[in-house]
């Protein structure tokens, strides 16, 4: 059937790669191979913060929600950015 969900999240940039060197984002979708899913895109602030999506799907009994969890730190060797507090709910049924 079809139904509603919203993803709700915390992040949170714990390193000392500068926020324009970073990229992080989110999403939700159906899992499919290949698939691209829609991303809602972060601040890439050093303190904690909280978002949240929502995003409607038509699933069948055999079908799996597949959550994208996302940070590209470019010209950089490693970064260290945080999620937490992940939590899907289906708001209509």
């Amino acid at each position: 059937g079809t139904s509603t969900y919203q993803l709700s999240i915390k992040s949170k940039n714990n390193s000392h790669v500068p926020n324009n060197y970073i990229e992080a984002g989110f999403g939700l979708d159906k899992w499919a191979s290949g698939s691209s899913f829609p991303i809602m895109y972060l601040d890439t602030l050093h303190a904690w913060k909280s978002y949240s999506m929502t995003h409607t799907l038509t699933l069948q009994p055999t079908d799996t929600i597949a959550i994208y969890l996302h940070v590209y730190a470019g010209q950089v060797a490693t970064v260290d950015y945080l999620f937490d507090m992940i939590e899907l709910t289906s708001i209509t049924r």
